[in-house]
């Protein structure tokens, strides 16, 4: 199932169980998913997820809100499951010569499935 099926399928769901954060929540990435597909350069809907996750990681530093912890915890749960520093390590070693040849590979064979600064350290350590 596309992400934003499932996430319009959850948000259906969350109303029918009178859950209003996790149906709030899922309204308003909904509403933000379709504005941007309006646009001629819009954001994917797991991009729009990071930007959401990014801007509750702002608020929180502000200040702790329970409910903001729920909501990260509802939108986490929409992430691809992030390659591990073994993983990134084996796809080093198997796949590239180089430490830009490295990073270009995993851009484009396993997009929004690491952590960027992760991924940067364990290259650096091998190729340096």
């Amino acid at each position: 199932m596309e992400l934003l099926q499932r996430i319009k399928a959850d948000q259906l769901k969350a109303r029918k169980d009178r859950d209003k954060i996790r149906a709030s929540l899922l309204t308003t990435l909904i509403g933000e998913a379709d504005l941007q597909a309006s646009k001629p350069k819009g954001m994917d809907i797991l991009s729009l997820v990071k930007k959401f996750i990014k801007d509750i990681n702002t608020s929180l530093k502000a200040g702790e809100s329970e409910i903001l912890e729920q909501e990260k915890g509802i939108l986490e749960g929409y992430l691809p499951a992030q390659m591990t520093e073994v993983q990134l390590r084996a796809f080093f070693l198997e796949s590239s010569s180089s430490l830009g040849e490295g990073m270009k590979r995993l851009k484009m064979t396993h997009p929004g499935q690491y952590d960027g600064r992760l991924a940067s350290t364990v290259a650096k350590e091998i190729f340096s």
